[in-house]
């Protein structure tokens, strides 16, 4: 076995946030992006916020498209969770 410490992946931790969001909950993809990132620099990885961004929006894109979430994009993608 290895010593190493295996960092945190910005892909599941995206998936698992978003799947977090509560029906009639509103948020941000740039608050999501953030709370995914804390959770890599927790876990041991670096922080990269442009990386955690297309995390968070490809899991928000996808739960659109089953109908779960409806996002609106003024200035920053509003997120709200609908079923």
């Amino acid at each position: 076995m290895s010593d190493e410490k295996k960092s945190i992946g910005r892909v599941s931790t995206a998936n698992q946030i978003v799947a977090g969001i509560g029906v009639g909950d509103k948020t941000t993809l740039g608050k999501l992006a953030k709370q995914v990132d804390d959770v890599v620099v927790v876990g041991g990885g670096k922080s990269n916020m442009p990386v955690a961004i297309t995390a968070v929006r490809h899991a928000l894109n996808m739960a659109e498209s089953f109908g779960l979430m409806r996002l609106t994009k003024p200035t920053d993608t509003l997120v709200e969770r609908i079923k």
